[in-house]
């Protein structure tokens, strides 16, 4: 087969046109995005012509401001702050292609970056008691921030415990662990041990308490205005605990009023008082005292039976007399024999 100019020429043409046609699927390929730092721009396969290398355009903005305005020609890659990380930000990107087919434009807002843990600063003490006549220094764990105590290991007299720093603390040195050890006394000897009675504290004093006035007499009104000032002096036990001391004095001021007398205002009329009436006890009216009847033959309280009384007694009485001389003698005789 015999190929002419002509066929060549038209096969020529034809692979150009395929050419052109396979040629926008592989070029003016461009990506825009954002992350919470950077808004990313990349692009390949734009076209350019012999007289101007760099016929491309492309612009970006963030927040509103304009960042970048750069040229370029094949392909273009670059990245651009959004500033703060911390908080969101619209950003936008326009290219402006050689003709208008390929121009595009792409938005968007960035997302904050989660902000890192905080660094904590850790820390911890102990505290040794002291001794005392009866213990040993004692190990106290003290105050512990942004970290915990481990078991303290007692050996004998020694002592040691670790504080671990709790998640995102360290230690003023940088670790996360610090170590505590040491040792311990023993009780105090008996030497230091004597026991000292407590001073006696005094009995407290009465305050002290002392006062004065002064009258302002106002004849216009007729009036006595009297201030009086009490001053009262306390007491407080001394640091040693054995004396009172006088405290600072405290003064009050207190005011009454009364009237004035004929002596402070002469010219005060005084309203004579009518003494007061002394009562006098009622007339007694005499009561009438009832007669008794007599019994008939009682005579002076005692009833008549028609025997001298007074013989009788004297009877009685000699009677007595022989009874008891007859007595004694008869003891007498006992005695005799």
């Amino acid at each position: 087969m015999k190929i002419t100019r002509a066929t060549l020429a038209s096969l020529f043409i034809a692979t150009l046109a395929v050419g052109a046609l396979a040629l926008p699927a592989s070029a003016h390929t461009p990506s825009a995005s954002a992350d919470c730092e950077n808004v990313t721009v990349h692009l390949v396969s734009y076209q350019t012509t012999n007289e101007d290398p760099t016929p491309n355009v492309v612009k970006v903005s963030v927040g509103g401001t304009e960042v970048a305005n750069t040229r370029f020609g094949g392909s273009f890659d670059a990245k651009y702050s959004l500033g703060d990380k911390t908080v969101a930000h619209e950003w936008v990107v326009q290219i402006d292609a050689l003709g208008t087919q390929y121009d595009r434009n792409f938005y968007g807002t960035s997302t904050p970056c989660t902000p890192p843990p905080v660094q904590l600063t850790a820390s911890a003490a102990v505290n040794v008691k002291a001794a005392t006549c009866d213990l040993g220094e004692q190990l106290e764990l003290g105050a512990i921030e942004n970290a915990s105590w481990s078991e303290p290991v007692l050996t004998g007299t020694t002592y040691s415990v670790t504080a671990t720093a709790t998640e995102n603390a360290l230690f003023e040195d940088g670790k996360n662990t610090h170590l505590f050890e040491g040792s311990l006394a023993e009780k105090l000897p008996e030497s230091e041990c004597v026991t000292t009675p407590p001073p006696t504290t005094p009995i407290k004093p009465a305050d002290t308490v002392t006062s004065s006035f002064v009258d302002d007499v106002d004849c216009d009104t007729d009036t006595v205005t009297r201030t009086t000032t009490t001053v009262t002096t306390g007491t407080v036990l001394n640091t040693a605990g054995d004396a009172w001391v006088p405290t600072a004095p405290v003064s009050a001021v207190t005011t009454a009023v009364t009237p004035a007398t004929a002596v402070q205002c002469p010219n005060v009329v005084t309203t004579p008082v009518d003494p007061p009436t002394t009562p006098t006890d009622p007339p007694v009216t005499p009561v009438d005292t009832p007669v008794v009847p007599t019994a008939t033959g009682v005579t002076g309280g005692l009833v008549t039976t028609g025997v001298d009384l007074q013989a009788g007694l004297i009877a009685a009485g000699a009677l007595l007399a022989a009874g008891i001389a007859l007595l004694i003698v008869r003891a007498r005789r006992r005695i005799t024999v």
